[in-house]
């Protein structure tokens, strides 16, 4: 390892794929440095259908988790509904 060659390929990096100078700074990027900075044998990189089924596999564990926290919320909606009729006759009585 030597910092130089390393500071080298991340500019190439960030020149050739047009990244933002701050990208660098960034915490996931640091993360993923620090962990490949562990690696005894180098890493392997996931290819473009293995990258996308994963973003896939992400987005569609983070659409479960919204639906189970708005079917809290919709469990609750009746005694919402009800205070809400409670307060609208109040508002129109007074």
């Amino acid at each position: 390892y030597s910092e130089s060659v390393f500071r080298q390929a991340a500019i190439l990096w960030l020149i050739e794929t047009d990244q933002p100078i701050h990208v660098l700074q960034h915490p996931t990027f640091q993360k993923m440095v620090e962990i490949t900075s562990r690696a005894r044998n180098g890493i392997k990189i996931p290819n473009r259908a293995q990258t996308r089924q994963a973003i896939i596999d992400i987005f569609k564990t983070s659409l479960l988790n919204l639906r189970k926290r708005f079917s809290v919320r919709r469990q609750l909606s009746p005694l919402y509904h009800t205070s809400c009729k409670f307060l609208q006759s109040d508002s129109v009585k007074g």
